[in-house]
């Protein structure tokens, strides 16, 4: 076609910015058509290979901090709670490996974190609740499938366990413009501002100790672009907050107007 015309487009993905040259100026520019669909196509396919490697990379974690607990119960000769527990654990993997989708409501995440907090209390009994404050016309968004457990096992074992103490786990969500916010705050050891500078530093990089949270937050910028990710903020004796910052998508596929979601 001739330069400057914008009958035929081509579109470069780069992360989440979208570069749209016409045709003009790609033959302007001496750019190879093909070599920019290659590209494009083994930026894809890497971003993919990532994602399905940080999913493998979760559900490992959970499966094992659980079973040791089974083990701590068997030795210490709690079978019946052992068994108790191994039941609500299968019954949450069924849950899960059952939702083939990589996004699910945020209903059903709710239900997945629901049987993961049953599987807990087979080790901690009432020495933990769970409060979930979120609007009932959230509940139809869609989420990351996964998303919320990590950052709720998270809390227990590096806010309440430490604490030592009977403690609260609180998850809440509401919406503001086209993003969606979904906080979990305890309130238990949490940390001083040298330890939470350094876990804010640290976050979303290779450095972080916090597997579950850490893989969490690669998982949402690598879904939805650097824009979304976590804010944590905490107090030394006081609790943590860990605030989930995500795309308000109100249908499977269909993002909030506005939004580079996709």
């Amino acid at each position: 076609g001739k330069k400057g015309k914008n009958a035929r487009l081509a579109v470069k993905l780069t992360g989440m910015r979208i570069d749209i040259k016409t045709a003009g100026e790609i033959e302007e520019q001496g750019i190879d058509w093909k070599t920019m669909m290659l590209q494009f196509a083994a930026e894809e396919q890497k971003r993919l290979a990532e994602l399905e490697f940080l999913q493998a990379q979760i559900n490992p974690h959970f499966i094992y901090n659980t079973l040791f607990s089974v083990k701590c119960l068997v030795s210490l000769g709690e079978n019946d709670t052992a068994e108790r527990m191994l039941e609500n654990f299968t019954a949450m993997l069924r849950t899960i490996l059952g939702q083939k989708d990589e996004m699910i409501s945020l209903q059903e995440e709710l239900v997945i974190l629901h049987q993961y907090f049953v599987v807990l209390q087979c080790k901690y009994g009432d020495e933990i609740l769970l409060d979930v404050d979120i609007p009932e016309d959230l509940l139809k968004q869609r989420v990351l499938k996964f998303v919320l457990q990590p950052i709720v096992e998270n809390s227990i074992f590096h806010g309440l366990e430490p604490a030592g103490s009977k403690g609260h786990v609180v998850v809440r969500a509401w919406e503001r413009g086209a993003r969606l916010y979904l906080s979990v705050e305890d309130d238990g050891a949490g940390m001083d501002c040298n330890r939470l500078k350094e876990v804010q530093g640290t976050i979303g990089s290779d450095n972080s100790t916090m597997v579950g949270i850490n893989n969490t937050v690669k998982r949402i910028k690598l879904h939805f672009g650097a824009q979304y990710g976590v804010e944590i903020s905490s107090e030394k004796d006081v609790g943590t907050k860990v605030v989930l910052i995500l795309p308000s998508i109100k249908a499977e596929g269909q993002a909030a107007k506005g939004d580079g979601a996709y």
